[in-house]
């Protein structure tokens, strides 16, 4: 499934808020350097839903704060997942 996400890094903490809207922001606390935050990214995204970070992939957006994300996971699971998230 892929996902849009819009990336903070260098955060006071790391965060995910879903808007009612679906746009999916993400702040996590690594520094864009050497592609640390893209990795961390990834890390972070296989803690939230629960799969593997071999099965995460960016897309798009490696040094943009907006990415597309495909995740090789089950549409309804990850849905769920980001319903759970909104505010």
């Amino acid at each position: 499934m892929i996902i849009h996400v819009r990336v903070k890094p260098r955060a006071r903490e790391n965060s995910i808020d879903v808007t009612t809207d679906g746009i999916v922001h993400i702040n996590i606390s690594a520094a864009p350097v050497d592609g640390e935050a893209n990795k961390y990214l990834i890390k972070y995204l296989s803690r939230i839903f629960t799969i593997p970070p071999s099965r995460i992939e960016i897309t798009k957006g490696h040094n943009s704060s907006y990415k597309t994300i495909f995740l090789h996971a089950d549409e309804n699971y990850v849905n769920h997942i980001l319903e759970g998230l909104k505010k």
